[in-house]
């Protein structure tokens, strides 16, 4: 069975369509105010640094775990240019993913301002269309028997992207419960089922989708590592300084660490399982790729 980019390869390359320019455009939006909505200085707010100050958590992960961003705008540029090319501008990958990806973007752009603006509660409502947007693209694509060129080029990302939208919106939904100073009881409801959704989605991606993705089940172990990381320090998290000043008994916060390093090694195995079954489809071909090829879907 041939790739799809095989398929279309074979064809002659076309022109640029409105779905390209849709992307690039919809990339440059968000890059544009991903790093605007810093800006302080001349929108006002605050910036994403001041509001992980100001509204610790249990799960927040330790600053450098943010650092993923380079990466995500990194590959989704590479992603953005590398569709215009002939060879991939008309393939059925770009078509499928786009509008998830528009929807991704243009969500991405309203939330960072709203975020340092501190309306959490609206910000929330957008990182979930953030998340409804990639995960778009990702089911899109499910079962779709492409070469490791196409999930490189087009498709890869987006898992990268989705992966941290989910544990950024987990995030977020603890900074809504912060903002409205809950309890200390509700707050560890949060976290701790914040840490079961994340282990939820990653299983899913590891060992219930068509298509396997070790790449969501990673960037889990990654959030787990730099939370259990933050909580060796918990200085900032016990800071009666901060919006809602909540002292955690050392037994929570110990427990809580232990938990989260336990569960990086879970989600590494996931991720391995993920590979597995990824090798082993690629020896029998995809389904719906063979669909695609003969215009059924």
């Amino acid at each position: 069975m041939t790739s799809i980019s095989e398929d279309d390869a074979s064809k002659a390359p076309g022109p640029l369509r409105v779905t390209n320019y849709l992307i690039v455009g919809a990339f440059a939006v968000n890059a544009l105010t991903t790093f605007g909505a810093q800006r302080v200085d001349l929108i006002g707010g605050i910036t994403n640094g001041d509001v992980a100050k100001k509204y610790n958590l249990l799960t927040q992960p330790a600053g450098f775990a943010f650092a993923i961003w380079g990466p995500i705008f990194l590959w989704e540029a590479f992603f953005s240019l590398v569709q215009l090319l002939p060879r991939y501008r008309n393939n059925k990958v770009v078509d499928l993913v786009a509008p998830g990806f528009v929807i991704a973007c243009l969500t991405q752009s309203v939330w960072n301002f709203l975020f340092a603006q501190e309306l959490m509660v609206i910000a929330l409502i957008f990182i979930v269309g953030i998340l409804a947007g990639l995960m778009l693209a990702i089911v899109m694509t499910d079962g779709v028997h492409m070469s490791w060129e196409d999930y490189i080029c087009l498709r890869g990302m987006f898992s990268l992207h989705g992966g941290w939208i989910v544990a950024a919106t987990s995030l977020n939904v603890g900074i809504v419960a912060d903002q409205a100073k809950s309890t200390p009881e509700v707050m560890l409801a949060v976290a701790v089922t914040s840490v079961g959704a994340i282990c939820i989605v990653a299983a899913i991606f590891a060992l219930a989708k068509r298509s396997p993705d070790p790449i969501v089940p990673s960037v889990a172990a990654w959030a787990f590592w730099n939370i259990s990381t933050k909580l060796g320090d918990p200085t900032d998290l016990n800071n009666p300084l901060k919006h809602n000043p909540i002292v955690w008994a050392k037994e929570t916060i110990g427990a809580l660490q232990i938990a989260t390093a336990w569960l990086v090694y879970i989600m590494a195995g996931l991720a391995a399982v993920a590979v597995i079954r990824s090798i082993r489809q690629m020896c029998s071909g995809g389904e719906r790729g063979q669909q695609l090829k003969e215009g059924l879907v």
